[in-house]
């Protein structure tokens, strides 16, 4: 539906960079997007009032047709003569971000709007990883609340991330499990 290429992969690290044109263009403060191009002739991408994302096929040879489908993502969509005059007002030229192919529109995309992290194509719920906690008994009497989210190291991997909150007990089982 969507991709990256050298511009949008330049631009994404620019955004982390400069934070005032993140504050610009970024609209959920504290999350950088993925950032993708996309060729409006195969898919009308655009966001609803929540900030979800909706996708129409423009394929006339789609297999199974869909009008504003909501794909439970959370992004924008940003049209490139839009983001060249925004750049220009930072004194940013695109082709100084990464080679510039195509004018296609500019797709911010800040995650699952369901609290689903995508993984390398996996998608993980919190519920999946409550069953997970459940399933071990040990775990039950200790684990007090848990996060998941993806981010990315130094050289831009990218990674998985679940963080547990413990609960205090006495018995010195959540020290044990810890070390485990």
């Amino acid at each position: 539906m969507a991709s990256e290429n050298d511009f949008t992969i330049g631009f994404r690290r620019s955004l982390i960079k400069n934070k005032e044109l993140a504050g610009r263009l970024v609209h959920h403060k504290g999350a950088v997007p993925m950032v993708f191009q996309y060729n409006p002739l195969d898919f009308y991408i655009e966001s609803s009032p929540d900030g979800e994302l909706l996708i129409s096929p423009c394929r006339p040879n789609y297999l199974a047709p869909k009008v504003r489908y909501n794909i439970n993502g959370t992004g924008h969509v940003i049209r490139f003569p839009e983001l060249k005059r925004i750049l220009a007002e930072f004194n940013v030229k695109p082709e100084e971000l990464g080679s510039v192919k195509a004018d296609l529109p500019i797709l911010f995309h800040y995650g699952r709007s369901d609290s689903s992290v995508a993984y390398f194509g996996a998608k993980v719920r919190p519920s999946d990883i409550q069953e997970v906690v459940m399933r071990i008994p040990d775990l039950i009497h200790v684990v007090n609340s848990f996060t998941l989210y993806t981010t990315e190291d130094e050289t831009m991997d990218k990674l998985f991330v679940v963080r547990f909150e413990m609960k205090r007990v006495q018995n010195g089982l959540a020290r044990r499990i810890c070390r485990n």
